[in-house]
């Protein structure tokens, strides 16, 4: 048997806080679009640097951005699954106790 404890109201509020900020992922998305539109509008008479931003904004900050929050929401999901899972293996073994403990017989030697 283990002897590990999880603390599931710090898990909560770790979980609850990740949460609110992964939420801001969209926003800085959306951010990063606005800005990279004036940046290319500003890059206008120098086609090779607006083309070469462009094409990194299209192929690795915008898809790294999508692929942290993927992987951030994946992450609190587990986690809380896990949390759940754990709770409920708590109680199924808090009513194993529980069960045994009143089917036990009740020891000859002790005085009623």
């Amino acid at each position: 048997m283990s002897n590990w404890k999880i603390d599931k109201p710090g898990v909560a509020q770790i979980l609850t806080s990740t949460s609110s900020t992964a939420k801001e992922y969209e926003a800085l998305l959306s951010l990063m679009s606005v800005r990279a539109a004036w940046l290319i509008t500003a890059l206008s008479k120098s086609e090779l640097v607006k083309t070469a931003i462009g094409d990194w904004l299209d192929n690795c900050a915008s898809p790294g951005i999508i692929a942290t929050s993927n992987v951030t929401g994946i992450a609190i999901g587990a986690t809380t699954e896990a949390v759940i899972a754990y709770q409920d293996g708590e109680l199924q073994m808090a009513a194993n106790a529980q069960s045994a403990a009143s089917a036990a017989a009740y020891p000859t030697e002790l005085p009623k």
